[in-house]
Parts: structure tokens; sequence; C-alpha cells
């Protein structure tokens, strides 16, 4: 029977062969040093944890796990790297491990990323509960063209700018990601407040950054964007958010993952969510980033040319499953 846990420097050598063993290298930027130093180097080189299953001593099974940032819920953890070459129970002892992780960090949400055309496994995950993100997709923009776009000038003109937030701005960030909300047609999904954003992006740890965007245009008409949204204090002055972190990447290593975007409608179609990104693009380059990524909804046909024309590679591949805190529980029980 296999048993999971944590790995250290120790397993190294097996979690690499293992990832070797899978022939999915693919695009595979991260050298072996460099995934050494990423899973088990000093404190802030650290971007993910390694756990593995063994079995009478060998290694059997790995995950690559590390933090996310969702606008709706706040602290989630990604499994990214999902490898097995034993079979359905190694790689079910590692579920298992990683739920109990998540639930212990005090994070709300676990997502696998695996393979599209891996329908066995997403079947039986979604027995398990999980919900397959069918209708998301990820966009990529490679390293090329992340410094193009961040070295381009601007063009927004005077009456716009964008700039880092700060503690004083969650309110209207939390107004934003209600607006979001709204339009992506499920109005109860935030179930974050001012007081997660403060602590997540502004206390001892930080999980995340955000741009927002401030125009002194008040005299427009508002469209307003739903019951909820309309109810909530903030600052008309911010029209647009991009809350953003680093992540890791099987493929690439660091990478600067942009989790959510919004610009209010009436301030749309004059390059703001342009320029939010182009700031994010301009951090990511800034640390070291081999690419930045997002998600889109397959539905969104706008976005999708937007991104397109501004380098981004859809990723048609990749699917996500998510697991809740109510359905780790029980399966945990």
């Amino acid at each position: 029977m296999a048993t999971c846990l944590k790995a250290d420097v120790q397993d190294f050598e097996s979690i690499w062969g293992l990832i070797q063993e899978s022939g999915d290298q693919t695009d595979r930027w991260v050298s072996k040093e460099d995934l050494k130093v990423l899973a088990f180097g000093e404190k802030d080189e650290q971007l993910c944890d390694y756990f593995v299953a063994k079995n009478e001593g060998r290694v059997v099974a790995v995950a690559a796990i590390f933090y996310l940032y969702s606008t709706w819920v706040g602290k989630a953890i990604c499994a990214d790297e999902f490898l097995t070459n034993s079979g359905e129970e190694a790689q079910d002892a590692v579920l298992k491990e990683l739920f109990k992780t998540v639930l212990e960090r005090d994070c709300h949400r676990l997502r696998l990323t695996l393979n599209r055309s891996d329908t066995a496994l997403l079947q039986r995950y979604a027995e398990w509960g999980g919900k397959i993100e069918t209708e998301w997709l990820t966009v990529r923009l490679p390293k090329n063209g992340l410094d193009q776009f961040a070295k381009e000038a601007s063009k927004l003109n005077k009456h716009y700018h964008i700039r880092l937030a700060t503690k004083d701005d969650v309110q209207s960030i939390l107004y934003l990601i209600q607006c979001l909300a709204e339009y992506e047609n499920d109005p109860n999904a935030v179930q974050t407040d001012e007081e997660i954003l403060k602590e997540d992006g502004y206390g001892k740890e930080s999980y995340y950054q955000c741009f927002v965007a401030e125009t002194d245009l008040l005299d427009e008409k508002v469209v307003q964007t739903g019951t909820l949204s309309a109810k909530m204090i903030h600052n008309p002055r911010i029209i647009g958010f991009a809350l953003h972190h680093i992540m890791y990447c099987k493929k690439k290593g660091k990478v600067m993952h942009l989790e959510d975007l919004f610009v209010r409608q009436e301030h749309r179609k004059r390059g703001v969510g342009t320029e939010l990104m182009r700031e994010c693009a301009k951090a990511g380059v800034l640390l070291g980033c081999k690419e930045m990524d997002w998600q889109v909804l397959d539905w969104n046909t706008k976005a999708i040319q937007l991104y397109e024309r501004l380098g981004g590679v859809l990723d048609k591949k990749s699917i996500f499953v998510q697991f809740k805190e109510d359905c780790m529980r029980n399966i945990l029980q």
C-alpha cells in the first residue's frame, strides 16, 4: 500500500526520474538544477512543494503544489505536476494528502491541472465531487511576447492612469470583484470580504498584488451592473483592477499569473484593460518570469480576440478540476 508525505531534498532524484518517465517534456524550460531550487531551495527561492507516494521506499507518484489566489474565495492551492507509474492507488493517496494540506493551510480550494484527453482520470475525480471546468481556457503569453508587451508605451489618454493598489483601495477592489461576478452571470460567487482581502494582500504574508485604474471622468453615466454591487461603498474614481501573483509552472518555472481583470462597462474600449495587463507584464519581467498566463471563458470571444492580438496563445489541452472545502472534508472522513 502506498503512503504519502511531503517530499524532502533526498527524494529529488526519484522525483526527477518520474518526471522524465512521464514523457511530457514538450516545451519544458525548467532544468533539473532550476527545479531543485524552486522546490527545495531557500525560502525566498521556493515556488512549490512536492508530495510523494512511496511503496516499499520507492517513489511511485508525485505532485507539485503551489499557492493560487482566487478573487472569489481567497487562498487556494493548485497541483500542477501530478504523475504516477503505479496506478490509481498511489495517485489517490497523493490526492488525499493534498486535501489535508489544503485544509491545514487554511485554503479554500484545490485545483488540479490535468490533460483534457485524460478522460478516465477526469471521470474518476468528477465522481469524487470535483468540478470539471470545461468552459475555462488558459491563455499563455510566452517570454518573447511578454518582454515585447511590457516594453510598449502606454496609450492611455490623460484622464486615466494605472497604479499599484494599497490597503486603502480594498473596499473598491471588492466592489469591482462583485461587478465582475455579475458580468460573468454568477453574482453569488463572491465569498471573500474586505477583511480577507486586506489580510491576504497586506498582512504578514502577501498572496497577491493588485493594480488599479483611476479616472477623473466622473460626470459620465454609470452603467449599473447588478443589485449586489449597487449597494456597496466604493471610490468612483477606481474603475478597473488587475489582481496577480507569482506561481509555479511545471514547464516554465516562475510564471506571472493574472488571476482577474475587470474594467467597468462605461470605461471600456479605451485601452484601460490592456494597460492593466501591461503593468502585470512589467512586474513579471522584473521578477524574471518565463511567461504570463490567465484564464478566459470560452464564450468571451471579444476577450479571446484581444488576447490573441496581444500575442497570447490558447492552451486547449489543459483543463482544471476544482475541489471545494466541504468535498475534501467529506472524502477525508
